[in-house]
């Protein structure tokens, strides 16, 4: 009786330690969804915006304005259209729906750098392969951007940015590295779940920054993977597959 009595006792902690993991894995998985569907309207609703943003530039420079007017037109353009390749991507994210082609890497770590602009006291350092990779161009250009602003913002005024570009034997390998504090690994494990950030000293930020670009990596059917510990930098590893049937 005794060992029949401590048999149903492991049974219902282990059967509830299971209903425990489920019932995490359910919670997460719906605000999952809640975030990638808010994700998805967010989206549409900015594209709205930068498609009358756009409409008023080129509206403007039929109207020949002074050359400074006219670059400063020019600049409004080009960040609106860039930022209508950000909405789109967030759009298919949602669908999973990448629009495959190739890229340089090069080019495309410079168009991330250009958009989040590090400080002068932030040293940059690089390893970028010269082959063309497979991807939709405005998708991982969003998520390089992100992990770079990221990277950047632990940093603060100072530190030393690492990009790297690799083929490997699973895929092709992004790399984004800061020598900041690290991450907290009271966080280490929900850091890509939505409404999750680790921003401190009252930045800006709901949290949806690595959760969107986990998304859009997935939708390519790649993956991200992350190093840190307190003191040591964080070093993020984006992995797409070497061609769109991998």
């Amino acid at each position: 009786v005794e060992r029949a009595e401590s048999e149903n006792a492991e049974l219902r902690a282990h059967l509830e330690d299971k209903v425990k993991e489920r019932t995490v894995a359910l919670v997460r998985a719906a605000r999952a969804s809640t975030a990638g569907t808010m994700a998805g309207g967010v989206a549409h609703e900015f594209n709205n915006l930068l498609g009358g943003i756009l409409g008023c530039a080129e509206a403007a420079q039929v109207e020949k304005p002074s050359a400074e007017v006219a670059e400063l037109l020019t600049m409004i353009q080009k960040t609106a259209t860039r930022g209508v390749g950000v909405t789109k991507a967030m759009l298919r994210a949602t669908r999973a729906e990448p629009e495959w082609g190739t890229f340089e890497p090069e080019a495309l770590f410079d168009e991330a750098l250009a958009e989040v602009r590090p400080p002068a006291g932030i040293e940059v350092r690089r390893a970028i392969r010269k082959e063309p990779v497979a991807g939709d161009v405005a998708m991982v250009r969003q998520v390089l951007a992100n992990l770079i602003r990221n990277a950047i913002e632990v940093m603060g005024d100072s530190g030393t940015l690492v990009l790297e570009c690799r083929g490997e034997s699973d895929g092709v390998v992004f790399v984004v590295g800061d020598d900041g504090p690290g991450i907290d690994p009271s966080v280490r494990d929900i850091l890509f779940e939505p409404f999750v950030t680790t921003r401190a000293g009252g930045r800006e930020g709901v949290g949806l920054g690595l959760f969107l670009s986990d998304r859009l990596v997935a939708a390519h059917g790649g993956r991200i993977d992350v190093e840190s510990a307190p003191g040591t930098g964080t070093t993020f590893r984006v992995t797409l597959p070497s061609a769109r049937d991998s």
